[in-house]
């Protein structure tokens, strides 16, 4: 996920906190659900 789309989540409010896996930044909602990229997701598959 870049700076501008996290960016403009958390300017929306919809991110609460944020969470670190394997060198990535992941958002997670209010709701408690982790918005994965997807060069995240790639990432893992091809390992």
């Amino acid at each position: 996920m870049n700076s501008q789309t996290l960016s403009g989540l958390l300017s929306d409010q919809k991110i609460e906190k944020i969470f670190h896996a394997y060198g990535f930044s992941i958002p997670v909602g209010k709701d408690g659900r982790r918005l994965w990229p997807k060069k995240f997701k790639t990432r893992l598959a091809s390992s």
